[in-house]
């Protein structure tokens, strides 16, 4: 598993004079070509002369989110930036908030105002793309967690010119009233165990399908069927103790969960083929195709937290 260097997104230098919790906004189209300002719990966002403002989605990443609102250009074609306040949750929820939305998602750490923050980009919601920057603060007014959030959410078919527009905002933001929170930089230590685990897997597990193929009899079908099962152990047993930072913690259980399952539901293809029944043979093989898709999708919360694994 690859952990991406880190990027830094430029943040251009704004003065804060007052922040009030909700939504608020000063229009204020002079010289320098800002159109206004939008606030919300954690940032402060300026929008240029052009964008126009308008009341945002009570929802966004299938989640309540706090004083939410929407900008867009004009002749933006149904193209809007969407940002807001989830509050109560932190980066270990993200891969949970995403799990429902399609396409292949990837997450890479930037800078906002020196703070970290992750860059998702490839989530799709039906007919639009969704690009998103997700900052994890500390809030002080009232206090708790909280994932400020600003989204490009793109249609088809919408101008190529509004996504550059979209991010030159986000990577603008000024985060204030907020308190420090833990790292979200991927740990290099946590993806080399991880790698090494799921390597070592992959390598048993291919050597194990091909030879399940290639058997005539149900005793080494057997045999091999639970080499499958024994090496989804070690991997889960691996991966359960490879001391995952805090934001990968929960996905990090899920995973170990899955390879869990996956080494029983081999174990139960073992079983099945050493007393012939082909019957729970077959069940058993449904299982483990199951089991290792809710791996896959464990897996995929990691890539949502700016890692690479291969599985």
């Amino acid at each position: 598993m690859r952990v991406d260097r880190l990027a830094l997104l430029a943040v251009a230098a704004a003065a804060v004079i007052g922040f009030s919790v909700g939504v608020a906004t000063r229009e204020d189209a002079g010289a320098s070509g800002v159109g206004g300002q939008l606030g919300m719990p954690g940032a402060l966002l300026d929008y240029p002369g052009g964008w126009q403002l308008s009341r945002g989605p009570a929802e966004l990443l299938g989640t309540p989110i706090a004083t939410s609102a929407a900008l867009a250009p004009q002749g933006a074609a149904g193209a809007r930036l969407v940002a807001g306040t989830i509050r109560g949750r932190t980066p270990a929820d993200l891969p949970a908030l995403l799990a429902a939305y399609d396409g292949a998602v990837r997450s890479q750490v930037v800078l906002l105002q020196g703070r970290a923050a992750l860059h998702l980009t490839g989530v799709r919601d039906g007919d639009r793309t969704l690009e998103l920057f997700v900052l994890p603060v500390r809030l002080t007014s009232p206090v708790g967690p909280g994932l400020v959030t600003i989204a490009c959410s793109v249609p088809d078919g919408a101008p190529a010119s509004f996504l550059p527009g979209c991010r030159r905002l986000a990577a603008q933001a000024t985060i204030v009233g907020v308190a420090p929170v833990a790292d979200l930089r991927p740990s290099p230590d946590y993806a080399t165990r991880v790698d090494a685990a799921l390597a070592r897997l992959g390598r048993e597990r291919s050597a194990a399908r091909a030879a399940l193929r290639a058997r005539r009899t149900a005793a080494a079908q057997a045999q091999d069927a639970q080499r499958a099962a024994m090496a989804a152990t070690v991997a889960a047993r691996t991966i359960a103790a490879a001391a995952p930072p805090e934001p990968a913690r929960r996905v990090n259980d899920a995973v170990a969960q899955g390879l869990r399952a996956t080494a029983a539901a081999y174990t139960a293809l073992a079983t099945a083929a050493r007393r012939g029944d082909a019957a729970a043979f077959t069940v058993a093989g449904t299982a483990v195709a199951g089991a290792e898709r809710r791996t896959a999708r464990a897996l995929r919360g990691l890539t949502v937290l700016g890692y690479t694994p291969e599985y």
